[in-house]
């Protein structure tokens, strides 16, 4: 349900938001990855599943805004 609603919203959001919720969300999702200390057999196993998902909205918001922002550049170079 947040991968559909992630990219539902990053199809009509502006670029420079997303750039700015995007860029912080995937390094605080890596940054946790590498470096915290998560047992899988205790309560923080809950933060793989919220990192993953995490993870994998940071790919889709920059996946769309990569696709709207070559989008512009095309659109933009035709009107030259």
């Amino acid at each position: 349900t947040a991968i559909v609603g992630v990219t539902m919203w990053a199809r009509r959001a502006p670029l420079a938001p997303m750039f700015l919720i995007v860029v912080p969300t995937a390094i605080a999702s890596f940054l946790l990855l590498e470096f915290a200390d998560v047992n899988v057999h205790g309560p923080a196993a809950v933060l793989l599943v919220v990192l993953v998902i995490a993870g994998a909205g940071s790919t889709l918001l920059l996946l769309v805004a990569g696709i709207r922002w070559a989008a512009s550049l095309r659109k933009n170079r035709r009107a030259l």
